[in-house]
C-alpha cells in the first residue's frame, strides 16, 4: 500500500529552541477551561447587602473586580438570571462599562457569573457549548472560577462570556449588524409558549418582545425580523426552501436545533415552557441573513429519553423544515456527529466530566452557598447532593447515544454515499502501514476514499484538528491531522484516547459537512514502528552508507508509549523541555543487544527519536535486523551493516 511518507528534518530543525515571547493576558485566558480561575469582587458592604435582599431587582451596584493582576475599578454589578436568581448566591451580571463607557477588562465590555442555581452539577452550560463549538457553531466560552466578594469565599460560579458586540466581532469578524436576545412573552397569547408564530405586518410587534435589541436599541431591525417570520409562515410549501434561505441559513439550524435536542434540552428553541427561549439572533451587516446564537444550555443532559424532534412539530419553522426531506437527512446527520463526538465509553465526553469534576470538587465542597432548585425553591446542597448530580452527568453520556442512535435509525437515517469512506483495517500505524494494536501520541495513518477533494498538509509543527475541510474523531477526541488527501489521512492519536477497542470517524467539508463510517480500533499502551534509521550525522543508513559497530544510529519511531513530562496533543514538547518515554525500549542489531543512549520525543508531535549504540560486534549484512521492542510490543526493519 503505497503511503504519503512522513517528513523527517535536519537536527536543527529538530533541535532548535526560540525563546517564548512575554504572554499577554488575553479573554482566552480568562475563559481558559483548564483553570480554575479566581474572581475578586469588591462592594460597600450595604450594597452587597441591598443586592442579595433585593435580588430580583436589576439595581446597579459599583464594584471592583480583580482577576491575577488585572484590576478594573467602578463597574456595574446587578443581580442576574430569571428562574435562577437568589439571595442565598446570587448570579452576578459584570457590566464592566456601565459607569464609564470606555472601561474595558481585557476588551471585554461584560462578563456573567452564574450562580449554576439550576444546575446543581455546575457543569452542563460548559459542557454543552462544547458540542455546539465542535460543530462550528457559536457558542460562549464558559469555565469555573472561585469567586470571593470583599474577602469572603461566595462559592463556584460559571464563568459565562456574554453574548455581545465583542463575541459577534469575534466569531463573525464584524459587530455592526443586529443583535437580539430572545424574551418569551409574559401576556398575550404566546404567554403559555411562543413557537415561531406569525406576530402581524407591523413591525413594531417583533421588538423589544419577543426580540430585545442588544445593540442598536433606539433603531432595531424590526423589517427584517417581521420578513423573516412571514416567510416562515406564510410560504409556500414550493417556495419555502427559498423564501426562507434569504434569512436563515437551514442547514445551520438544523444543526443548532439537532445539538439540543441530541443534548436533550428542555429549555431551549424547542421549549417545553416558554416554546422558544435561551438564545440571540444576530442579523449579519448588509443582509438580511440571520445567525442562531445559543445563550443558555443549563437545562441539557438531563432526560436520557427525551425522544428526537420533540416539540419539533409545534414550532412553524422546525415544522416546515422537517417537511424537507434533505433538512430533515441533516438534522439527523447532525444528531449522529454529536453522538460521535460524545466518544462512548470512557470517550471525550465521559473523560471531559471527569477533569471537570476532579478541577471543582474541592471549590464546590468548601463552597457554602452551593444551590440546589427543589422544584423552584432553592437551598444549600450538600457534597452529596453534588456528587450525584455529577454521576448523573456520567451516567446519561452511558446510554444517551445508544438512545439517539436508535432514534435516528428508526427515523430512517443512512450515512451518505459522499462521507469519507474508511477502508476496512484501513487506520495503521504510519511507520510500515502496520500493527492491530496503535498507541496513544501515535502517528497513525488511515486509508479509504472520498476524505477530501484535495491534498493539504499541515504547515506548522502545531497540528490543526480541521485540515482540507476534514476532522476526524477518535471516540470523541479531535485527531491533530498532518496530511489530508483524498484516499489518505495521516493523524496523531491523541494522548488523551484510553487503551481499548475506540471509534474511528470523519466529518468532510467542515464540521458542518458529511459524516463518514466508522471502524473500530484496538488502543494500546505501545505500538513501536521505525519511520528510518539515521546515522548521527542525520544522513540515511543505506547500502552505501552502512551502520558499522559501536557507532550510535539515531531511530525515527512513534508508539512508544507515554512520555515525562506529558505533552499536549499535536503539540511538541515546549522550549526546553525534553520528554522522555516512561519505559526504556530495547534495540537489537543482529540478536545482539545496542544501549540505547536516549528514548523521548523529538521536536514533532507524535516523533520519538531514539538513540542507539550499536553493538561492539556486528556481523555485515544488507539485511540485518533491527529490533525495537517496549512493553511486550516489538518492529523490526532491515539494516545494512559492516
Amino acid at each position: 500500500m503505497l503511503s504519503h511518507r512522513f517528513l523527517l528534518v535536519s537536527s536543527a530543525a529538530i533541535l532548535v529552541l526560540t525563546a517564548a515571547a512575554a504572554h499577554a493576558q488575553t479573554t482566552d485566558d480568562f475563559y481558559d477551561i483548564s483553570v480554575l480561575q479566581n474572581v475578586y469582587l469588591t462592594m460597600d458592604p450595604a450594597d452587597w447587602n441591598n443586592l442579595k435582599l433585593h435580588y430580583l431587582d436589576n439595581t446597579y451596584y459599583s464594584a471592583n473586580l480583580q482577576w491575577q493582576n488585572l484590576t478594573v475599578n467602578h463597574i456595574g454589578v446587578r443581580s442576574h438570571g430569571t428562574g435562577s436568581r437568589s439571595g442565598i448566591k446570587p448570579a452576578l451580571y459584570l457590566n464592566i462599562n456601565y459607569y464609564d463607557t470606555t472601561l474595558r477588562f481585557l476588551g471585554l465590555k461584560a462578563t456573567i457569573l452564574k450562580n449554576s442555581a439550576q444546575d446543581s452539577s455546575m457543569l452542563r452550560d460548559r459542557l454543552a457549548v462544547q458540542v455546539f463549538r465542535r460543530l462550528g457553531l457559536p457558542a460562549p466560552r464558559v469555565n469555573s472560577a472561585r469567586v470571593y466578594m470583599n474577602g469572603d469565599y461566595i462559592g463556584v460560579y460559571e464563568n459565562f462570556e456574554n453574548v455581545d458586540d465583542f463575541y459577534v466581532q469575534r466569531w463573525f469578524n464584524e459587530n455592526t449588524g443586529y443583535l437580539s436576545e430572545f424574551q418569551p412573552f409574559t401576556s398575550g397569547p404566546y404567554a403559555s409558549g411562543y413557537h415561531f408564530e406569525y406576530l402581524g405586518d407591523d413591525p413594531d410587534n417583533y421588538a423589544p418582545v419577543p426580540y430585545s435589541p442588544d445593540n442598536h436599541v433606539n433603531a432595531p431591525d424590526t423589517v427584517s425580523l417581521q420578513g423573516m417570520t412571514q416567510a416562515v409562515n406564510q410560504a409556500s410549501d414550493a417556495d419555502f426552501p427559498t423564501a426562507v434561505a434569504a434569512y436563515l441559513n437551514l442547514k445551520r439550524v438544523a444543526h443548532y436545533v439537532a445539538t439540543e435536542d441530541t443534548l436533550g434540552e428542555w429549555d431551549g428553541f424547542l421549549g417545553d415552557i416558554f416554546g422558544m427561549n435561551n438564545f440571540s439572533i444576530y442579523r449579519f451587516v448588509n443582509q438580511s441573513l440571520f445567525e442562531l446564537l445559543c445563550t443558555d444550555e443549563k437545562d441539557t443532559f438531563t432526560s436520557v429519553n427525551r425522544e428526537l424532534f420533540h416539540n419539533a412539530q409545534t414550532n412553524v419553522l422546525t415544522r416546515r423544515m422537517l417537511a424537507i426531506p434533505d433538512v430533515r437527512t441533516t438534522w439527523l446527520e447532525a444528531a449522529m456527529k454529536i453522538v460521535t463526538i460524545l466518544g462512548g465509553s470512557n470517550g471525550w465526553m465521559q473523560q471531559e466530566i471527569a477533569r471537570d469534576y476532579a478541577q471543582i470538587q474541592a471549590a464546590v465542597y468548601a463552597d457554602p452557598f452551593k444551590l440546589i432548585d427543589n422544584n423552584g425553591v432553592f437551598s444549600v446542597m450538600t457534597n452529596a447532593d453534588f456528587d450525584y448530580q455529577i454521576q448523573g452527568l456520567s451516567d446519561w453520556v452511558n446510554t444517551r447515544p445508544g438512545v439517539v442512535t436508535s432514534a435516528a435509525a428508526a427515523a430512517g437515517f443512512t450515512l451518505s454515499p459522499a462521507g469519507p469512506q474508511l477502508n476496512t483495517g484501513g487506520v495503521v500505524n504510519a511507520a510500515g502501514n502496520l500493527g492491530t494494536v496503535l498507541a496513544p501520541g501515535s502517528l497513525v495513518s488511515a486509508y479509504g476514499a472520498q476524505f477530501s477533494t484535495a491534498t493539504a498538509q499541515t504547515p506548522s509543527v502545531n497540528l490543526p484538528t480541521t485540515l482540507a475541510g476534514l476532522t476526524l474523531y477518535v471516540n470523541g477526541f479531535q485527531a491533530p491531522l498532518l496530511l489530508v488527501s483524498p484516499g489518505q489521512v495521516n493523524f496523531q492519536i491523541p494522548w488523551e484516547v484510553a487503551s481499548g477497542p475506540v471509534t474511528v470517524t470523519m466529518v468532510s467539508n467542515d464540521p458542518l459537512g458529511t459524516l463518514g463510517n466508522t471502524l473500530s480500533v484496538n488502543i494500546g499502551p505501545y505500538s513501536p514502528g521505525i519511520f528510518a534509521v539515521t546515522h548521527a550525522d542525520f544522513s540515511r543508513v543505506t547500502a552505501s552508507a552502512p551502520a558499522a559497530a559501536g557507532e550510535t544510529l539515531i531511530l525515527w519511531a512513534t508508539g512508544l508509549g507515554a512520555v515525562s513530562p506529558s505533552v499536549p496533543t499535536g503539540q511538541p514538547p515546549g522550549a526546553g523541555v525534553v520528554a522522555v518515554t516512561r519505559t526504556n525500549p530495547t534495540v537489537t542489531v543482529g540478536g545482539a543487544s545496542g544501549t540505547v543512549l536516549f528514548s523521548g520525543l523529538s521536536g514533532f508531535a507524535g516523533l520519538y527519536q531514539v538513540n542507539v549504540q550499536m553493538p561492539s560486534q556486528v556481523a555485515a549484512g544488507t539485511a540485518t535486523p533491527l529490533v525495537l521492542s517496549i512493553g511486550g510490543q516489538s518492529t523490526t526493519v532491515s539494516l545494512a551493516t559492516r
